[in-house]
């Protein structure tokens, strides 16, 4: 388990279960402004988060300059053009900004621990990977 700081903004028990053996859990309550700056990595679910908050929280991120080297994985229960629209796009470095699916538990995990380590991370080679692993069991 890494010492880095994971702020986690998701109502799915799943995602919380693959997230805590890979560092220590931060479940802030609204308006979702505690600690963020300590973190090595943030989460957010929009949906569970709402619309107003999503834009409150953006505008705290892009207000301190310290957020803008700290990846942002939005975990969203659908990610397509219409939750990306329905969302503002928060104004940060675009490589430090990660979208997935929630319902991709495993993948999610894989994505962090990899951020974590300062690793670059390839979704779609990350998911291959764990395919592969599980169709090795």
């Amino acid at each position: 388990m890494s010492d880095a700081l994971i702020i986690l903004i998701s109502d799915n028990p799943e995602v919380t279960r693959q997230l805590r053996p890979i560092g220590r859990l931060s479940q802030p309550h609204p308006p979702y402004t505690q600690g963020n700056e300590k973190a090595g990595l943030i989460i957010v679910d929009r949906q569970f988060m709402g619309r107003e908050n999503w834009n409150r929280f953006c505008a705290r991120l892009e207000a301190a300059p310290n957020y803008v080297n700290i990846p942002l994985m939005i975990i969203d229960r659908g990610i397509g053009w219409h939750y990306k629209s329905r969302y503002r796009k928060p104004e940060l470095p675009t490589e430090n900004i990660y979208y997935i699916n929630q319902n991709a538990a495993p993948l999610v995990a894989a994505a962090a621990q990899a951020l974590l380590a300062g690793n670059p991370v390839y979704l779609e080679t990350l998911a291959q990977q764990l395919t592969s692993q599980s169709a090795s069991i």
